[in-house]
């Protein structure tokens, strides 16, 4: 007990967590040959107990308790980087914190950090991989202090049984792969036959439709010209009765034309005769009437002469009398 005490007095301030590991990490170094070791290592043992578990988790698993581990243990967790998924997600979600590392992983912290983050985007990225617990393959065990060289062999041996295992277990996924891949191209080259075969297939039935439209095209094309032709046959037929009929009207347009004419003609020839059986008869009225008149002018002259040779007469007869 005088000997914590001691250790306790010796330490700077009041140590704790980190600190207090690497304090006692420091001490026990100071003290390998002393009969002080057993107790020193057992302080550190058990002071080393929850910071080993949390190693184990983030190491193996990626857990890490934001609110009682943060920053505690030497990894920050900067919650609102973790919610990108970005570059940001990478360089700024976890990141170690001031916090003093001890001494003994002070080199390897960068590598402490690295595991837990890169487990962490894994299992973002690919949450069935082995690394997350995906095919059932646990972690080789929790982390613990090494103390001697059997300690050491111990775990060298454990952890090489677990990569053994996990290098065979990457073997066996990459021979699954390998066959999947291989299968996944037998099954793509099967369905590509399959596809050309179906797509011959489908390409003769459409030929073959396309075939029966062509036919059925010609047949129609074939129809519909035959029904052209008798149309025009029909229409040349019905063009040629019309120009009958318009040449019959025609000609009976003409001969009754003609008649009129000729009626017109023989109206025309009696109206002239008789306007000129009218004009005769007129000339011969007046040629009468200019004769009456030169008669009657005739006798007047005439009379106008007797009427004179009257009043000689007379006015001769009267002087005769008057003398008698």
């Amino acid at each position: 007990a005088q000997f914590v005490i001691d250790i306790a007095q010796n330490a700077s301030g009041n140590p704790k967590g980190l600190t207090l590991l690497d304090v006692l990490y420091r001490r026990s170094c100071s003290l390998q040959c002393t009969l002080h070791y057993p107790l020193v290592l057992s302080l550190l043992r058990t002071a080393l107990k929850p910071y080993i578990l949390f190693l184990s988790r983030w190491v193996f698993d990626g857990l890490l308790d934001v609110v009682a581990e943060s920053e505690e243990f030497g990894i920050h967790a900067q919650v609102d980087y973790l919610a990108q998924r970005n570059h940001l997600y990478w360089t700024q979600g976890y990141v170690i914190s001031s916090s003093v590392t001890p001494g003994f992983l002070s080199q390897h912290q960068t590598h402490i950090l690295t595991c837990g983050k890169t487990l962490n985007l894994l299992r973002l990225c690919c949450p069935h991989h082995p690394l997350c617990g995906g095919l059932g393959v646990s972690a080789p065990g929790r982390l613990r202090l090494a103390v001697s060289l059997d300690d050491v062999q111990k775990i060298s041996d454990q952890y090489e049984k677990y990569a053994t295992q996990m290098k065979e277990l990457a073997r066996s996924m990459k021979l699954e792969r390998l066959q999947r891949e291989a299968s996944a191209r037998e099954e793509l080259h099967s369905a590509l036959v399959r596809e050309r075969q179906e797509a011959r297939r489908l390409a003769r039935r459409i030929k073959d439709k396309e075939q029966e439209s062509l036919e059925a095209e010609r047949e129609k094309k074939k129809a519909f010209f035959q029904q052209l032709e008798q149309q025009v046959a029909k229409s040349r037929m019905l063009h040629r009765e019309r120009e009958a009929a318009e040449r019959e009207a025609d000609r009976e347009r003409m001969e009754a034309a003609k008649r009129r004419e000729e009626e017109e003609a023989c109206k025309e020839k009696e109206l002239f005769e008789e306007a000129k059986a009218q004009m005769v008869a007129h000339y011969e009225d007046l040629k009468e009437a200019a004769e009456l008149r030169r008669v009657r002018a005739e006798w007047r002259a005439r009379r106008m002469e007797l009427c004179e040779k009257r009043w000689q007469f007379m006015e001769e007869d009267g002087q005769q009398w008057r003398k008698e």
